[in-house]
């Protein structure tokens, strides 16, 4: 959430909050997020595509899941 909060202070324009607790989904669309995806729901890679149509700046993964970082590559 911190990290949410700092780009939106940082003048982010588009912030896609991803989870699959929809508590803390609502959380992020509070604190700043533009656009949240439940990825127990939707491909989350596919979703993002969808959002940005085209490639992004910055990422962050807080997952603590290494392999989630490969998406960004």
């Amino acid at each position: 959430m911190s990290a949410i909060m700092a780009a939106k202070v940082a003048g982010a324009t588009t912030i896609i909050a991803v989870d699959v607790v929809e508590s803390r989904l609502d959380l992020a669309l509070e604190l700043g997020a533009t656009h949240m995806i439940n990825s127990k729901e939707t491909d989350a890679v596919e979703a993002t595509r969808e959002i940005i149509n085209g490639g992004v700046e910055y990422a962050l993964a807080s997952t603590g899941i290494s392999s989630a970082l490969g998406y960004f590559a």
